[in-house]
C-alpha cells in the first residue's frame, strides 16, 4: 500500500486508521460522497498531486501540464476505472496520456 502498487478504498484507510488509534484526514475540505461529481472531483485532486510528488515539481506546474496535455479530460473521462487502479497504474496512464499529446516530462 505505502508504494501504491494495491488498492486502498477510504473505507478501508479509515479502519487502518482507528486501528491505529488515529483518525483519517483528506487534504481536502470535502470527504469523498457515493456522488459521482465528488468523487470525480476528489481523483482529479488526489491524482494531480500524486503527479506532483512523483514528478518533483509544484503542484501548480503539475496541474498546468495536466491539463495541457489532456491527462485530467483523460481522469475525467475513466474516473470510474482509474479510481479502482493502484496508484503506480493511475500514474502510468496519465504519464502515457500525456506524452501522446505533446507532453515531455
Amino acid at each position: 500500500m505505502e508504494n501504491g502498487h494495491t488498492k486502498l478504498t477510504y473505507e478501508d484507510a479509515m479502519i487502518l486508521m482507528e486501528a491505529m488509534g488515529e483518525t483519517l484526514t483528506l487534504p481536502t475540505t470535502q470527504k469523498p460522497s457515493a456522488k459521482g461529481e465528488s468523487l470525480k472531483a476528489y481523483l482529479l485532486t488526489t491524482v494531480t498531486e500524486w503527479f506532483a510528488e512523483d514528478k518533483g515539481i509544484p503542484l501548480n506546474k503539475a496541474f498546468e501540464y495536466l491539463m495541457s496535455y489532456k491527462g485530467l479530460e483523460f481522469l475525467e473521462n475513466n474516473y470510474r476505472y482509474e479510481q479502482t487502479l493502484p496508484r503506480i497504474d493511475i500514474l502510468s496512464d496519465i504519464s502515457s496520456i500525456c506524452k501522446s499529446n505533446g507532453g515531455q516530462l
